[in-house]
């Protein structure tokens, strides 16, 4: 799919940005902002989940509703969105079922895929990923039309590209993607692109029309009310400040 009417052009500038600035400032300077994940279960799994994309050279990151609940913003999770570059990588044609025969039930380094619909015309394709009886979420991959043949080192850029087009949503957002490393084990980075905070679903003054229109959009997303105290902008409220709109320069100790 088009986002917004725009190709990504696979760039990986943000990564080159961060390796710059830690050669110049040290090992406490961060390009993006991040946050601080509560503890969760889940972490082997999805971190095996992102560690196959990222061998099989994929430009992808994880989104809501799971990075909410790692935010300790939603009590529980029923599923979670990968947006990837729709490059010429093999595994892609397993995931977006462009082989001639596609394969309901696959596995990836032990991860079981289940074939569960698709909007073709959307390039989003779902899958209920397990492994054993230990781990189960419902996936929504997500296809982006890109311009160049990206990998990895263009997670950090495709996901800055999805939030200023696409993901306009009434909260902060969040992703998990695994950051380009010359390491046997890539470093997870908890992602969060930061505008400005209220109290959930009650932030009625600024817009209730956007609030009434979002909070249908990503229903069927997170499977719940949304009750809980979370970190949301209404993007109606022209006048409301953005905080952190592009990535800036801060330090903060790992």
């Amino acid at each position: 799919m088009l986002v917004d009417g725009h190709w990504f052009d696979g760039s990986a500038s943000l990564p080159e940005a961060h390796r710059w600035m830690r050669a110049v400032a040290g090992p406490n300077a961060i390009w993006v902002p991040t946050y601080e994940p509560v503890p969760f279960s889940e972490h082997a799994y999805i971190y095996r989940l992102l560690k196959a994309l990222y061998r099989h050279r994929l430009c992808c990151f994880l989104t809501p509703t799971f990075t909410m609940f790692t935010a300790g913003l939603l009590h529980s999770y029923a599923s979670a969105s990968i947006f990837a570059a729709l490059t010429n990588a093999p595994l892609l044609d397993l995931f977006f079922r462009r082989q001639p025969n596609p394969s309901d039930v696959f596995f990836i380094e032990g991860l079981k895929f289940v074939f569960a619909g698709a909007q073709d015309d959307m390039d989003i394709y779902f899958y209920t990923v397990s492994y054993g009886s230990n781990f189960s979420i419902i996936i929504s991959f997500f296809g982006i039309d890109t311009s160049a043949q990206c990998g990895p080192p263009s997670n950090l850029n495709l996901a800055y590209f999805i939030w200023e087009r696409s993901e306009r949503l009434s909260f902060a957002k969040h992703a998990i993607l695994l950051f380009p490393s010359n390491c046997r084990h890539p470093p997870m980075m908890f992602l969060k692109y930061y505008r400005a905070t209220s109290d959930g679903w009650s932030d009625i003054d600024r817009c209730q029309e956007c609030i009434e229109r979002y909070q249908g959009a990503i229903r069927h997303l997170n499977n719940c009310e949304c009750r809980t105290r979370v970190i949301v902008i209404s993007v109606c409220a022209s006048l409301l400040p953005y905080a952190t709109q592009h990535p800036t320069f801060y330090s903060s100790a790992y």
